[in-house]
């Protein structure tokens, strides 16, 4: 599952995060995810998934080492009972990914980029496989089409055939320059694998659903499915969804989550 969640300082009035935290997490959990890339988790929200989602364990890095909030923003949880963690690593998606909040060209001044990943072991079969979580740029189109390859890259050092999931909010389209990076790398779309398109609609909503106004294709402006969950390697596709779960007319995030139901192929 892939999930941005919204950052909690937003000044999102009656859509804030205090008031819609727990259908988010109910959100969630009603799909029994056994992995989850959660997007824009400041330090407030982090301590409340990690209390919430009991039978998980997760792995992040904090954005901006030394300073007084420990935001985490990507954020990947497994289920604890499912999967034994082998490695855990991130990177920043910039010209010097070891150096932490580091950005390079026309990256947004106020929001470093990274990745994190996860070297998972499945417990009732042996298997191992790779899961990365990140959130490209959304502003500056070279940053977006450099850090899809600086992921390509990472991902590329494993052997073809290795299974690696990518989730994220990629702030782009499959129209976009930076997607066609991951698709010309191997990166297969999970929902285009079962519904036969990679374009289903938009997922970025403004907390507004299907009511978004000046979204429909004939929009200059328009972006359709941002949020993503890719795979490669020796991984089998059976099923997707784009989540729009709704209460009372209200969303528990700015965005619809994705899921997609994969397994890891026997060696």
């Amino acid at each position: 599952m892939t999930c941005n969640i919204r950052y909690s300082a937003a000044k999102d009035g009656d859509d804030g995060w205090q008031f819609r935290k727990r259908f988010l997490v109910k959100t969630v959990l009603s799909r029994r995810p056994d992995i989850i890339g959660f997007q824009e988790v400041w330090e407030d929200q982090f301590a409340f998934l990690r209390k919430q989602l009991k039978g998980y364990d997760h792995y992040g890095l904090f954005m901006l080492p030394g300073a007084a909030r420990k935001d985490p923003l990507n954020v990947i949880f497994y289920k604890r009972a499912g999967f034994e963690l082998l490695n855990a690593s991130a990177f920043y998606l910039s010209e010097t990914p070891h150096i932490p909040a580091s950005r390079s060209w026309d990256n947004s001044e106020y929001n470093p980029r990274h990745a994190n990943w996860v070297l998972l072991k499945e417990r009732s079969s042996g298997r191992e496989f790779r899961f990365m979580n990140t959130h490209l740029d959304h502003e500056g189109q070279i940053a977006r089409e450099n850090q899809a390859r600086i992921v390509c890259e990472n991902a590329n050092a494993y052997p073809q055939e290795f299974p690696q999931i990518l989730t994220g909010d990629m702030n782009c389209d499959a129209s976009n320059a930076a997607m066609k990076i991951y698709f010309s790398n191997d990166w297969v779309d999970t929902y285009e694998a079962v519904h036969g398109t990679p374009m289903p609609g938009y997922t970025f909503h403004a907390f507004k659903g299907s009511g978004y106004e000046h979204r429909d294709r004939t929009d200059k402006d328009y972006i359709d499915k941002m949020d993503w969950i890719l795979v490669k390697g020796a991984v089998n596709i059976s099923g997707a969804l784009i989540v729009t779960d709704s209460r009372d007319g209200r969303y528990s995030s700015d965005h619809y989550f994705i899921i997609a139901d994969v397994g890891v192929v026997p060696a």
